[in-house]
């Protein structure tokens, strides 16, 4: 009986700390930086922004590369976000959602630039969200 119980609990365990059944792995943690940085890439200027005004605007990066270069030491993983949200455990349980990562990045240049949500002025911050495989991912 315990060892049936044990064997139950196997997956769930390792799904929470974040295994990935796909590849029979764990992902380090800077390929999920790396993902969140092209997931934050793929949406630049973010839509959802509204800092921009006449005098401040969008830093126009020639490259994925240089996105990377300008905003070195940008991410890092988080289990909350700056807005207090937090992945509830039922996600890792199931293997859903492993880790948020933390992107803060220039976003738009000028004197006038704002500072939005504690950001220091011109920069702006993502959440992206992933599966234990690197996938991204939302409960919305």
């Amino acid at each position: 009986m315990l060892a049936v119980l044990a064997l139950l609990l196997v997956r769930p365990t390792m799904n929470v700390a974040g295994y990935c059944w796909d590849e029979n792995r764990f992902l380090s943690d800077e390929e999920f930086i790396f993902k969140a940085l092209e997931e934050t890439y793929s949406d630049y200027p973010p839509r959802r922004y509204n800092g921009f005004d006449a005098v401040s605007q969008p830093i126009e990066y020639k490259s994925f590369e240089e996105f990377v270069e300008l905003n070195k030491d940008c991410c890092k993983l988080v289990d909350e976000a700056s807005e207090g949200y937090r992945v509830p455990w039922i996600y890792k349980a199931r293997g859903l959602s492993a880790t948020m990562v933390e992107v803060i990045y220039k976003l738009e240049t000028g004197t006038d630039a704002k500072s939005v949500r504690g950001l220091p002025a011109g920069y702006n911050v993502v959440h992206p969200n992933f599966t234990n495989c690197g996938r991204l991912w939302s409960e919305v």
